[in-house]
């Protein structure tokens, strides 16, 4: 039976640094039959570096104005033709075949309804968790019903689709991504530039959910992919 076909939705604002070698990671990938890049009204050379790719998989999406992730996410799903979709950053530069294969198989196989990369820090890795990471594998049904009652605007995104996937009881894994990294703000825009973003990204979090709801949500979220985790554990010995 051959593996369904998936949809790669990549948000890009000023990536011109990295945007290429992401691209040439993944652009040959036997499962992603199409790749949506949004370029959210990028100032660089990101456009340019789009349309020097001559692929078929490749549907670019340009805003006029800078509208921020969610609403390139928007975007990039009114586009998409398949049942799965792989939310991915332009920042990461070492991604591998196995990464894809790793993060979207327990949506694949029916698993899971939502798979989450972990490519965090030390501490996320050691407990296993990242609230924050905007790299995801779900069906194109749970992120249009996820908007259509959420909203999100900016910086919302992950933390209202974690509240979104908590008070509808969905299940969710973490999938790590050892080898592979992403660019710090600090590290793609400087120490000041990149810890002002830094703030202001945590400030709007704080800001929609609320400072003592975002640290429940990680308490919420570790014990119950721990339970997801441990009932897939069951559910395989029994097998």
């Amino acid at each position: 039976m051959p593996s369904p076909k998936i949809s790669c939705i990549i948000s890009a604002y000023n990536e011109e640094s990295n945007l290429e070698t992401t691209l040439n990671s993944i652009i040959n990938h036997p499962l992603l039959e199409e790749i949506v890049v949004v370029n959210d009204a990028s100032t660089d050379q990101t456009l340019n570096i789009l349309q020097s790719f001559n692929s078929k998989r490749l549907n670019i999406i340009s805003h006029r104005h800078n509208l921020g992730k969610s609403a390139a996410i928007k975007s990039g799903l009114k586009q998409v033709k398949n049942k799965l979709v792989l939310l991915l950053d332009a920042d990461i530069p070492n991604i591998t075949e196995a990464n894809i294969n790793s993060l979207t198989k327990p949506i694949i196989n029916g698993k899971f309804d939502v798979a989450i990369a972990l490519i965090g820090d030390r501490l996320q890795r050691l407990f296993k968790i990242d609230i924050l990471s905007d790299i995801r594998c779900t069906t194109k049904d749970i992120l249009v019903n996820f908007i259509d009652l959420y909203q999100p605007e900016g910086y919302e995104f992950e933390v209202l689709f974690n509240k979104y996937l908590l008070e509808n009881k969905l299940s969710f894994c973490f999938i790590d991504w050892t080898n592979s990294y992403f660019k710090y703000s600090t590290e793609k825009y400087g120490p000041i530039s990149g810890t002002k973003q830094i703030i202001t990204k945590r400030l709007a979090i704080y800001n929609k959910i609320g400072f003592v709801n975002f640290y429940l949500q990680y308490a919420k979220m570790f014990f119950r992919k721990n339970k997801f985790h441990q009932n897939y554990r069951a559910q395989n010995a029994n097998l």
